[in-house]
């Protein structure tokens, strides 16, 4: 009985001794531990108390959802090691309470009320590396008032930055920004073609958008979307201009043209286009939802 009695103590005493070692008993994977250590470094750095964490992803990209410790699900890409992009998924039933007061601002001064999400549309709170500031971007349906119809199912896309510039407001379907996370290398024509230009947001509808403010004007750049971001080429780029900017008068001569072969089309909105071939007036006809806009070259051919 007394040896029975001491062979049970001795398994008892090397219990012991293993919970010692291991007090939280067998470990569960942990999703980090493939991950490069300036990868978790960073990662935790960002996000100190995430749970739910899973990795996806290679050697040369890699993408960490989380969910963070308020509560919001969260994902990060890194790529080549490096930290690109990170995005909150905010929700839509009490985002604009979360908004920063500038956002929230510039969201209600575009005039949308009413708005619905189904489970595709989305709003995101953005950072990317290479922009100071987070972008906030919505993605939801609403009502439209166009004369004396209502619109229902309308689509609305919004991009703000945190200090409540708006970037886009438009109707048009867009990805989201997360589908191109690396965007360096349209970063860098960027800085090389416009100097001392601030990179302010981002947005892609099939095709690739950089909003920037450059020499104190905001332009959006636009670049041919490509499956690999090396391969991103610029197409043009375009920033509005007041409505009454004197025009030379082959411009003038066209839009009153225009107008007059086409009742009800009324001109109301002018931009400037920066292309390879040179500069064009930018002239938008009709309303908000029923246009057509066209280009004439800067000078008279």
């Amino acid at each position: 009985m007394k040896k029975f009695r001491f062979i049970v103590c001795a398994m008892m005493a090397l219990a012991m001794l293993s919970c010692e070692k291991d007090p939280r008993g067998t470990r569960e994977y942990d999703p980090m531990k493939s991950l490069p250590e300036s990868v978790v470094w960073d990662f935790y750095g960002r996000y100190p108390e995430a749970t739910d964490i899973m990795v996806i992803g290679g050697e040369k990209e890699v993408k960490i959802s989380l969910i963070d410790k308020d509560g919001y699900k969260n994902e990060a890409i890194y790529v080549n090691g490096e930290w690109t992009y990170s995005q909150k998924s905010l929700d839509v039933k009490d985002f604009l309470n979360v908004f920063p007061k500038p956002v929230r601002s510039a969201y209600v001064k575009t005039g949308i009320s009413h708005e619905y999400f189904y489970e595709s549309n989305y709003v995101l709170e953005i950072e990317r590396a290479g922009m100071a500031q987070k972008q906030y971007e919505v993605d939801c349906l609403g009502y439209y008032v166009d004369g004396d119809e209502l619109i229902d199912n309308l689509v609305y896309h919004i991009v703000i930055t945190e200090d409540g510039t708006l970037l886009s407001y438009s109707h048009r379907l867009f990805n989201q920004s997360i589908w191109w996370a690396d965007l360096s290398p349209a970063m860098d024509f960027v800085r090389s073609k416009y100097p001392n230009a601030s990179i302010l947001g981002a947005a892609n509808d099939g095709e690739q958008y950089l909003y920037i403010r450059h020499e104190g004007i905001l332009k959006t750049v636009t670049f041919h979307s490509a499956p690999s971001a090396e391969d991103f080429e610029w197409r043009h780029t375009e920033y509005a201009l007041p409505m009454d900017t004197m025009l030379p008068a082959h411009v003038r001569k066209e839009i009153k043209e225009y107008e007059a072969e086409n009742p009800g089309q009324k001109w109301f909105e002018l931009s400037m286009l920066e292309t390879i071939e040179g500069f064009f007036y930018g002239l938008k006809f009709g309303t908000e939802l029923d246009n057509i806009r066209f280009y004439l070259g800067t000078d008279e051919e």
